[in-house]
């Protein structure tokens, strides 16, 4: 069939299923201005001037589209660094923190987004032929939209693949302190759920926080200080990516002596000591952190 415009309206795919191309032009125009939506919620989001009202669907879904591969690989990758079997490194600090990692049973993402980070890591202890029977949490300021637009069918996914494996939602604003209920409250419940229970045991925590340094640049400290102290002896570690080692180190400088055991690069700088205390990296800044 052809429209006015002399183009065809209804074609078919190469298996002989028809479609409407003019249906098929409208979704072409959806996913980029879902595109364009995404990449200036990305611009805000890199200097730090994002707003809550600039997480509308189509940025979300956009950012996701962009993003989600990216970031989901990136974790992945950075763990696989601390493989033995894939380096002559066999310090004490590396063994250790390889020894936590693969007992890791609780896994938060904070600032989580669509998901991506938890998956990486998901993905990256399922090649350790674990039968995985974890937590996991994702906290987001922007959690019921994250929800709607990608978290639903994350959890849908890891359900079904995982099914011992128990996920949660959670309201948090990094903003505030850990302990003021009135914002942080669920997310502190969910955080204390398996410390109070003494659930921990022989297994560990790991906490991801991927480029949320960053975005909100030193309005961290309070919260995440509360969190240091409420993880203190649980066999916690976190995993911090950053656009660059800015924040990280600041990060570092402010809880080093309290709550820091050791840390080790993850990034272009890992073999380079000389290099680490430098801002700029080959790619994202990336350290894993073994609390105290």
């Amino acid at each position: 069939e052809i429209n006015n415009d002399g183009s065809p309206d209804h074609v078919s795919r190469e298996d002989g299923t028809p479609y409407n191309a003019k249906h098929s032009a409208k979704g072409g125009l959806i996913k980029q201005q879902h595109n364009i939506c995404g990449r200036q919620l990305l611009q805000h989001m890199t200097k730090g001037t994002q707003e809550e009202c600039m997480f509308t669907e189509a940025a979300m879904i956009g950012y996701t589209r962009q993003k989600f591969f990216e970031r989901a690989m990136l974790a992945f990758t950075v763990l696989d660094r601390l493989d033995p079997t894939n380096h002559s490194n066999t310090s004490t600090a590396l063994k250790k923190l390889w020894d936590r990692l693969i007992s890791v049973s609780h896994i938060c993402s904070i600032g989580c987004g669509p998901g991506c980070d938890a998956v990486g890591i998901v993905a990256f202890l399922n090649t350790l032929q674990r039968n995985l029977d974890s937590r996991v949490v994702f906290a987001d300021y922007a959690i019921d939209g994250w929800s709607s637009c990608a978290l639903d069918k994350v959890r849908a996914l890891l359900s079904s693949r995982f099914p011992h494996v128990t996920i949660e939602m959670a309201f948090c604003d990094v903003r505030y302190n850990l302990q003021q209920e009135s914002v942080n409250g669920k997310f502190l419940e969910a955080i204390k759920a398996d410390t109070d229970s003494g659930e921990v045991g022989t297994s560990s925590r790991l906490i991801l926080v991927s480029y949320l340094l960053t975005e909100t640049r030193q309005k961290w400290q309070g919260f995440f200080n509360d969190l240091c102290r409420a993880l203190y002896s649980s066999k916690s570690m976190l995993l911090l990516c950053e656009p660059t080692a800015w924040q990280i180190h600041d990060f570092l400088e402010f809880f080093e002596d309290d709550f820091v055991d050791f840390h080790i690069w993850l990034d272009s700088s890992q073999d380079s000591p000389h290099l680490q205390s430098l801002e700029r990296r080959m790619g994202p800044a990336v350290v894993l952190v073994c609390l105290k």
